[in-house]
């Protein structure tokens, strides 16, 4: 995961497809983490953008 992030700053087009949907998947995850637990868990790695 994290080698896919540090990847992908070289490449921010294909970065920012890619962000744009991993934060729909992991927008619904969250979600559904969220009614477990209080804090969100991946979703927030997506945020930083590198």
């Amino acid at each position: 995961m994290n080698k896919a992030l540090s990847r992908g700053c070289n490449l921010p087009q294909i970065t920012a497809f890619i962000n744009h949907r991993e934060k729909i998947v992991y927008r619904k995850c969250n979600q559904n983490l969220q009614k477990r637990r209080k804090q969100p868990a991946m979703g927030t790695l997506f945020s930083l953008n590198c």
